[in-house]
C-alpha cells in the first residue's frame, strides 16, 4: 500500500492568490476552492503549491504550468475529452489526490506530469497520452491509452520530503 498524503496547512497557506483569469477572461474558481476550466478555455498556473477541493477540466480546455507546481486535490480530479494538462517536463507537475475518489482522464486527452493518488482508482480513457507517472491504488488503461514513464522522475524531489515508492502501482488493468 502507498503512503497517505499529508496536506498540513496547504488549504490555508498556498499560492492560489497567484492564479489569474483564464484565457477567456473567466474566474477559474468554482465554489469552495474548486478549479474549473470551461470547454476550450485555457489557464496558465505560475509555479507554486496550490490547494483545490476539486479540479474539473472540461472538454478541449488546456491547463498549463509555468514552473515546478504541486496541486493538492482533496476530492475530485476529472479531465474531460481532448483536454491538455501540460508541464515543460513531467516532474514540473505533481498532482496529489487525497481521498478515495476516482481520477479520470477523458478520451483523447494529454497529461504531462505525475499523479499520486494512493487511495484512488485512476482511469485513462481511450486514446489518452500520459507522459510522466501514476501511483495509485489501481490504474485502468482503456483501449489505446498510452502511459509513458519518464525515467527522470526516479530522481525527483517530492514535496514535504514525502517518502514514496517511485514507480509503484498497487495494481493495473488494461481494458481492450
Amino acid at each position: 500500500s502507498l503512503p497517505d498524503i499529508e496536506f498540513g496547512d496547504i488549504a490555508i497557506v498556498n499560492d492560489n492568490d497567484n492564479i489569474e483569469m483564464t484565457d477567456e477572461g473567466e474566474d477559474p474558481f468554482h465554489h469552495n476552492l474548486g478549479l474549473r476550466l470551461n470547454s476550450s478555455d485555457g489557464l496558465t498556473l505560475p509555479g507554486g503549491e496550490y490547494y483545490f477541493t476539486s479540479v474539473e477540466i472540461n472538454s478541449s480546455a488546456s491547463l498549463r504550468v509555468a514552473g515546478p507546481t504541486v496541486m493538492y486535490v482533496e476530492k475530485k480530479f476529472k479531465v474531460d475529452s481532448s483536454s491538455r494538462i501540460m508541464a515543460q517536463k513531467p516532474g514540473d507537475l505533481i498532482v496529489l489526490v487525497s481521498s478515495n475518489v476516482d481520477v479520470t482522464i477523458g478520451s483523447g486527452a494529454d497529461f504531462n506530469g505525475v499523479i499520486y493518488a494512493p487511495k484512488s482508482k485512476v482511469v485513462l480513457e481511450s486514446d489518452v497520452g500520459l507522459y510522466g507517472s501514476i501511483m495509485a491504488q489501481e490504474v485502468i488503461l482503456k483501449s489505446s491509452a498510452r502511459l509513458h514513464y519518464d525515467e527522470a522522475l526516479g530522481s525527483m524531489v517530492w514535496p514535504n520530503d514525502m517518502e514514496v515508492f517511485r514507480g509503484t502501482v498497487a495494481s493495473s488493468t488494461l481494458v481492450q
